[in-house]
């Protein structure tokens, strides 16, 4: 196993059907989620560390579930999210990493933000992403993560029907 798989160690195969039935996991942790969930990795931010210049793993779960309902997503994408300057997301080995810092809204007001880096790797071809755009507010992320995996990934806007938001 790698830190980029997941896995629900020693359960039996008579009650693995009985597990997947659990709310737990059929309304909240589907063990088949979609692939941009699939490579999505936050830490516990600002909810839990206090170091941490942002909150983390609510945000990333409304951005990519935002960002799917724009994107046909058709491979896999890791967008790792750190809450702050300790990495612990590992920020910079993502396709699309986002590390927390204060940033200033339309209006010059401090807001949390991100520092956006993309294309880092694993692996036998492993290196750093390198820093994209710098304080970004986190409001204003949809948009600028459907930008890079439309035109820097090659990902497919999806059709939207007319009336659908």
């Amino acid at each position: 196993l790698t830190v980029e798989q997941h896995y629900y160690p020693n359960v039996e195969n008579t009650k693995l059907q009985a597990l997947l039935q659990e709310p737990l996991l059929k309304e909240k942790f589907s063990p088949e989620p979609s692939i941009l969930m699939k490579g999505l990795v936050a830490c516990t931010g600002n909810q839990f560390w206090g170091q941490a210049i942002i909150e983390t793993k609510q945000r990333a779960l409304k951005v990519t579930e935002e960002v799917e309902r724009h994107v046909s997503v058709t491979r896999p994408v890791r967008m790792h999210w750190t809450g702050c300057p300790n990495t612990c997301g590992q920020v910079q080995v993502a396709d699309i990493g986002f590390m927390g810092c204060m940033a200033r809204d339309e209006n010059g007001k401090p807001v949390e933000g991100v520092d956006v880096f993309l294309g880092g790797r694993i692996g036998s071809d492993s290196h750093l992403g390198d820093i994209y755009k710098k304080n970004v507010p986190c409001k204003d992320l949809v948009p600028l993560v459907i930008d890079i995996l439309v035109k820097s990934l090659w990902l497919v806007p999806r059709e939207r029907e007319e009336g659908e938001d």
